[in-house]
């Protein structure tokens, strides 16, 4: 576990608990496929969490190694984190579940510092507003994922801003 994943667990626990939502923390290992399918899930980290590499596996933006992320779409598209961290990219994605409804929240960074820029931005009521103005109509009921950049400054990230968005 990395500073960014308690970090990124903080910010995400602190909404839960504002909003009177009920939740579970556990580390990776001790999550099973049922328990994806059967309530809302959200996945904090890349690396170190492999259940958020076989979630996100073949979706259109994914981690291509330990320092980047690449659009599977074109390839072209690609996001790298700096030598020394001084700037990381993550991804969010939300994928739901045709069946049950339920859905599978990841906030993933190259480092750690994008895993917390990615719960900052996913819990910042102002990046969320200023998101949903660009969002195609129905975005509500489609699967998403988000590509962020932030620069690090003396290890903290700063707040994140979007660099590319795909629904389906």
């Amino acid at each position: 576990v990395t500073i960014g994943d308690v970090a990124a667990t903080t910010k995400i626990v602190t909404m839960l608990v504002r909003r009177n939502k009920q939740f579970d923390i556990r580390f990776g290992s001790d999550v099973a496929y049922g328990d994806l399918r059967q309530s809302p899930t959200i996945l904090i980290g890349a690396h170190n969490n492999p259940w958020t590499l076989t979630m996100t596996g073949n979706l259109r933006y994914v981690f291509d190694g330990p320092m980047a992320i690449v659009d599977r779409t074109n390839s072209q598209m690609r996001w790298s984190a700096k030598d020394g961290f001084s700037e990381d990219y993550a991804i969010v994605s939300r994928v739901l579940n045709s069946e049950t409804g339920t859905a599978v929240i990841t906030a993933a960074g190259i480092g750690y510092a994008g895993t917390r820029a990615a719960a900052e931005f996913m819990t910042d009521p102002h990046s969320i507003a200023a998101l949903v103005k660009s969002l195609p109509k129905g975005w509500e009921k489609k699967n998403l994922q988000i590509v962020l950049h932030t620069k690090v400054i003396n290890q903290v990230p700063s707040a994140p801003n979007v660099v590319s968005t795909y629904f389906w």
